[in-house]
């Protein structure tokens, strides 16, 4: 096989690869956008939860860790977003230099 073989077969791959990205992306910005409005709703009734002076201890602390794993979740799931974003990125980019390749 010649190289612009493999580099159309790359291409191809590449390709492929931005399309799954993409899909991914579409999925990861929806699911941010509904976890960030539930995890709202959740952290706000935590939060009112805590403020109940006579909640047992064992069922604070449990409370606690809820509201910081609440606190986090969003912001993993946003640096996987940007994570994805940052892939396609770089597949767009190697798709224009095995292009350019393939036009010279």
């Amino acid at each position: 096989m010649k190289e612009r073989d493999y580099l159309n077969g790359w291409l191809i791959s590449l390709y492929s690869s931005l399309k799954d990205k993409n899909k991914q992306i579409k999925e990861m910005e929806d699911r941010v956008l509904k976890d960030k409005r539930l995890h709202e709703v959740q952290l706000k009734r935590v939060n009112k939860w805590l403020s109940d002076e006579n909640l047992d201890q064992i069922i604070r602390e449990e409370l606690e860790y809820s509201q910081e794993f609440l606190e986090k979740l969003p912001k993993d799931n946003e640096r996987k977003l940007e994570l994805l974003k940052n892939g396609k990125k770089a597949t767009l980019y190697m798709i224009e230099k095995v292009q350019k390749e393939l036009r010279d």
